[in-house]
């Protein structure tokens, strides 16, 4: 072959390399933000190029790069920093694979760091509660691939769902979102009525990969980048003011035991016992004088003891207990206020499209409904448990008749306060006691004070039980319920109001992407590549805590004659 045929075939070749580039180049700019990791270049992308493989295994012909990053950020304007939280990057000249010198080998163009709880507490003090270690991945080849990953992801660079699923993967920790306000000026004003904010993440991990030759030869982004996040356990936990003024109201007994001890009187006799044992011994002594007849003389005069016993513990139980919302993803702690909400569940944030704003006014409106709801069970559960007060309030009644020269009779009533009200209380006798050494009277029969019918030992009892105990005792509680009741309906009118402020105190997203729309703001030290961050955490805008969790970019790659 002369050697004017040689060049004009190289530059055939070249020809068509140009005009292949040129149309995968206007394939990869479509849709692409313009001012954000616009990697392609218009150069001429020279004969190394012309020779490789389209199977995109050819060593040395890309420059790749991929960083990752687990924590990122500013506290009160202050960036994270320091070694131990230091970015993982690979890096790639398209020749081998240039790794930080703390960094693991993974196979022969990757490697990972990893960061333990201990530097996240010591970097971010407001995040307590971290586990394990988290790790950072990258790697780089120069055949035009660029991975990374991290979080709580495997050696390897994916996310590690085995741990996830099991509950075992490091945790990200819990931000004390009320702490952060209160270090910056008007953090604490601008929280108002939410108090002890609190964000718990559980696991977390982002990873992207690019695939630079595929690119090149014609794949469009969507299939040469990949990116993934994971934050399945987001729970925010608050006090609301007006929560924790219904559940003060729920718990207050005050009132109720107020007229409790004036009905039972403690270790005393209150005036209702003693009129409840009056009726009960005259009850007792006009049926023996009846069964007596001309023996009536003997009855002498009752002695009566008489306790009413009313238990409201079961009201402080129902009151301090912790109630789910019928709808779910909200559970509400009787004891304290505090609300946790399950902000993965409630925002969908679970299999997150890009972007995606976990605290917002929607979510807001759901935490407000099933807050709603939630504290409508368990004022239910205190108003049955005033019920089941009333209904267990319990009377006893022992009274005691001398028979001169023969001995005692003895009877005892016992039954709730309504069963006393409606003459049904359990009469034990009447029994007789003899003195020692005793001869009975002439016609004394003994049987008829034994078989005298419990009916007739319980008509007078009726009026005193019914006035002095359960009319009181059902008054006070009917008061109670219905004061709840009123602090539960302006607890529901608050609470929209006290909870729209979240959105301006705290903004979750997950899964971000700073080149998708809306566009949000890079994570320092990634580079300027593809990123993807799995958490991005802001309190007060950012001005008090800007943090992200799990972030991993790859690219800028080109390359070796760009």
């Amino acid at each position: 072959m002369t050697q004017r045929r040689q060049r004009l075939r190289a530059a055939h070749r070249v020809a068509a390399g140009l005009a292949a580039f040129s149309a995968v180049a206007l394939v990869l700019t479509v849709g692409v933000h313009p001012t954000y990791a616009s990697w392609v270049s218009t150069t001429t992308l020279g004969p190394s190029v012309g020779t490789a493989s389209s199977s995109c295994t050819t060593p040395g012909v890309y420059r790749t790069t991929a960083t990752s990053r687990y924590l990122a950020g500013s506290v009160a304007g202050t960036p994270i920093g320091g070694s131990a939280l230091a970015p993982m990057t690979a890096d790639n000249p398209a020749s081998a694979v240039v790794l930080p010198s703390s960094a693991v080998p993974r196979g022969t163009d990757a490697g990972t760091t990893a960061v333990s709880a201990a530097a996240v507490a010591s970097a971010v003090p407001a995040l307590a509660s971290a586990t394990g270690a988290q790790t950072q991945y990258a790697g780089a080849t120069s055949s035009g691939r660029s991975d990374a990953a991290s979080g709580a992801v495997t050696g390897s660079g994916a996310v590690d769902a085995s741990a996830i699923a099991a509950g075992t993967a490091p945790a990200v920790g819990a931000i004390d979102v009320s702490g952060l306000l209160a270090g910056v000026a008007g953090g604490s004003a601008a929280a108002r009525q939410l108090t002890r904010l609190r964000l718990t993440t559980g696991p977390a991990a982002a990873t992207a990969a690019l695939n630079e030759c595929a690119r090149r030869w014609g794949a469009p982004l969507s299939s040469a980048l990949t990116r993934s996040a994971t934050a399945p356990s987001l729970v925010l936990r608050a006090r609301a003011g007006a929560v924790k003024d219904l559940v003060d109201s729920a718990a207050d007994r005050s009132a109720v035991s107020t007229v409790v001890a004036s009905v039972t009187a403690g270790s005393g006799t209150s005036s209702a016992e003693s009129a409840i044992g009056a009726a009960a011994g005259n009850d007792l002594v006009g049926a023996l004088r009846s069964a007596l007849g001309l023996l009536a003389s003997l009855v002498g005069t009752p002695s009566t003891t008489v306790s009413v016993t009313t238990d409201l513990s079961g009201v402080t139980t129902a009151a301090q207990r912790g109630v789910d919302a019928p709808a779910g993803g909200l559970r509400l702690d009787g004891a304290t206020g505090d609300l946790t909400a399950d902000l993965a569940a409630l925002s969908g944030s679970a299999a997150a499209a890009p972007n995606t704003t976990v605290v917002s006014t929607a979510t807001t409106s759901a935490i407000t409904s099933r807050l709603s709801g939630a504290s409508g069970v368990l004022v239910d559960g205190v108003d049955a448990a005033w019920d089941a007060a009333l209904a267990g309030t319990s009377v006893t009644v022992d009274v005691a008749v001398p028979l001169t020269g023969v001995g005692t009779v003895t009877a005892r009533l016992t039954g709730t306060a309504a069963q006393f009200a409606a003459g049904t209380e359990t009469v034990t006798g009447p029994a007789v006691t003899l003195l020692p050494s005793t001869a009975l009277p002439v016609g004394l029969d003994l049987s008829a004070i034994t078989s005298i019918a419990p009916a007739l030992l319980t008509p007078s009892s009726k009026a005193p039980v019914s006035t002095l105990v359960v009319a009181p005792l059902t008054s006070a509680v009917a008061t109670a319920k219905s004061g709840l009741d009123g602090t539960l309906s302006t607890t529901r009118s608050l609470l929209a109001g006290q909870l729209a402020v979240l959105p301006t105190l705290l903004s979750v997203t997950v899964n971000e992407q700073p080149d998708v729309t809306p566009f949000p703001s890079p994570v320092p030290g990634l580079g300027s590549g593809y990123q993807v961050t799995a958490l991005r955490v802001k309190v007060l805008g950012g001005s008090a805590l800007d943090l992200a969790v799990a972030a991993a970019s790859v690219g800028p790659d080109r390359t070796v004659n760009e």
